[in-house]
């Protein structure tokens, strides 16, 4: 936890922006371009907030990155209350879930199975990966110890040139009637192409060593990078959705180039922000909605498929709005009555302590 005066404020906004992003993935507004055939200008704006949406993920690990790869947890620590943390609250979560989808038929040891396979609905699988993370996380701390600027700079073009460029190409080989483009699936670059490991260390050196006055020289590029993702990725979904193939395959190509971007403009933007919210209303605000993300980011499901809380709000306001702004108002109000049930639950002394 961060505490005092040591308080990056940052963190706590970037870890609200990913759960807010995370929320909107699972809304109509981010499909809207898969099966809707309406105007231009509507459904670029939609694969346009698909796209940045990318990022949400992406962001959680760099801030675990930043976070946890500082500190010296040994396995004792991890084995014996990190890790069964999260795998009791994904195991509850999950079976709570599988409970309100097959109330009617409900099979305990389907349900165990279901639960602990992320076979319920696949909506928990970040929590699997994170767990996964934490496996390795003294591993990635002796390597975050040691890591510099050239080998940060090398995980992020090798990120870029094997993973984003291919995906622009295999696009490129479609219009020409080429062989499908796309590199051997023996050839791989984990420390790049892994998630857990490439966003938790470049999250890490980038909070450690790059202060707001070097983040402000980056800023042009920053937005530039930000800017041709959203193009690149806008541009080319925008094509195959004028070809009745609307996908998600060509959303956020570059999106780790946006992540890193977004984290870094966040920390310049609270580094001037920093002495003037300090101790007051909105620092605190801001901290108490990014201690209450994780229990969010768990209820949404049953807001959303079993409550059908996005159903209602679109049936109460009767077509008057988009499903691009109901989508993020439906985040809100997830954000709000999510974080409430959450706020109840840390105060009870069964379930405070693993939210």
């Amino acid at each position: 936890m961060q505490t005092g005066k040591q308080r990056k404020t940052y963190l706590d906004f970037l870890r609200v922006l990913a759960a807010f992003l995370v929320l909107y993935n699972h809304t109509a507004g981010f499909h809207f371009f898969l099966d809707h055939k309406t105007s231009s200008r509507v459904i670029l704006c939609t694969i346009l907030a698909s796209s940045f949406t990318r990022i949400n993920v992406l962001l959680f690990f760099m801030i675990s990155g930043a976070l946890l790869l500082g500190k010296d947890f040994s396995y004792k620590d991890l084995l014996g209350k990190r890790i069964p943390r999260f795998a009791a609250v994904l195991f509850a979560a999950s079976m709570l879930l599988y409970t309100a989808e097959r109330f009617d038929h409900f099979d305990l040891l389907n349900a165990i199975a279901t639960s602990v396979t992320c076979n319920v609905t696949g909506v928990y699988w970040f929590l699997f990966t994170y767990i996964g993370f934490l496996f390795i996380l003294p591993f990635l701390r002796m390597i975050a110890e040691r890591i510099t600027w050239r080998e940060v700079l090398l995980l992020v073009i090798c990120r870029t040139v094997f993973t984003g460029i291919p995906t622009v190409l295999d696009h490129v080989s479609y219009l020409q009637g080429w062989y499908h483009a796309a590199l051997p699936g023996y050839f791989s670059i984990p420390f790049a192409e892994v998630d857990f490991i490439f966003f938790p260390l470049t999250g890490y050196w980038l909070d450690r060593n790059l202060s707001g006055k070097t983040i402000k020289k980056w800023l042009p590029l920053l937005v530039i990078f930000i800017l041709g993702d959203l193009m690149i990725s806008g541009g080319i979904s925008y094509r195959w959705y004028t070809w009745d193939m609307a996908s998600q395959t060509y959303l956020g190509i570059f999106s780790p180039l946006t992540a890193i971007s977004v984290f870094l403009i966040v920390k310049y933007i609270f580094e001037l922000l920093q002495p003037k919210i300090q101790g007051r209303l909105p620092e605190k605000i801001l901290t108490c909605i990014s201690s209450l993300t994780l229990g969010i980011y768990l209820i949404d499901p049953f807001l959303k498929d079993h409550v059908h809380l996005f159903d209602k709000m679109e049936a109460w306001f009767g077509g008057a709005i988009h499903v691009l702004p109901l989508s993020v108002l439906y985040c809100i109000v997830s954000m709000a009555i999510g974080g409430i049930i959450t706020w109840i639950l840390k105060k009870l002394p069964v379930t405070g302590k693993y939210l």
